[in-house]
């Protein structure tokens, strides 16, 4: 008996076994078919936000890759979901300039000492990007990736970066003055040297070991949401390792 190929999208089963064929087909269809572009369009219409957003780019993606690896003739029509922007303004009064580009894709780019300042990059995805001493300052980086990137001394003063992720970043020496940082990220990352002040980090994910460094540093109010940076660290009500045995607590016993 000759071998059965995969069934092509939109091919009617087979009358002998109708229930059988109908599977195949299904999963032939699923294998080997990417999404249609009305699926793709239709992401645009979602209302915006960080899991519509994380959704659309693995969607894109995988659909991109699966191209990409097949060559598929059905990939020849294949369109990007338009950019969906983020619904709310920001809490900070930026003025950004206008965004020439629907998907914003520097993963590994090497963009040291570029000048990004004043730009919607919002949903941006710079990961393990070179971005030494680059000048963000007064961006739009809402939910943007910059996951292992070099940020070596960059200028991210001004801007909103509510729900962006920095894990496994370097920041050593970056200046975030005025920023704001609810609910970002920063998991791993290097934070020495910074300069926080103003900023606020509400909800931010920060390690322990590196909360304590900006503690020693951190002052001032935020200028847009009005919340005092040592209070959005938890500064106050954190506890540090404090080393083994601080204050002699623990006294050795000496057997003769």
């Amino acid at each position: 008996m000759a071998a059965r190929g995969p069934a092509s999208c939109g091919s009617a089963p087979s009358s002998r076994g109708r229930m059988h064929s109908t599977r195949q087909g299904s999963m032939a269809t699923t294998s080997t078919c990417v999404p249609e572009r009305t699926s793709a369009r239709g992401l645009a219409h979602v209302s915006s936000g960080w899991d519509v957003l994380r959704r659309s780019a693995w969607t894109s993606l995988a659909s991109m890759a699966f191209c990409f690896s097949t060559a598929s003739p059905s990939c020849a029509d294949f369109e990007s979901p338009t950019y969906v922007g983020m619904a709310e303004p920001s809490v900070v009064p930026l003025q950004t300039k206008r965004r020439d580009r629907e998907v914003i894709q520097e993963s590994r780019a090497d963009l040291d000492g570029q000048d990004w300042s004043h730009e919607d990059l919002a949903g941006g995805i710079f990961a393990e990007a070179s971005m030494k001493q680059v000048d963000l300052h007064g961006s739009d980086l809402r939910t943007s990736i910059f996951s292992r990137a070099v940020l070596y001394k960059v200028d991210m003063s001004g801007v909103d970066a509510t729900e962006a992720l920095f894990d496994y970043a370097l920041l050593r020496g970056a200046d975030v003055r005025g920023s704001v940082f609810r609910n970002a990220n920063f998991v791993r990352a290097d934070m020495g040297e910074m300069d926080v002040t103003d900023a606020d980090f509400t909800d931010a994910i920060i390690d322990k070991y590196e909360l304590k460094g900006l503690c020693e540093s951190a002052r001032g109010t935020n200028p847009h949401t009005g919340v005092d940076t040592r209070d959005s660290l938890g500064c106050d009500t954190a506890r540090f390792y404090e080393g083994f045995n601080r204050g002699n607590r623990i006294q050795p016993k000496y057997v003769p």
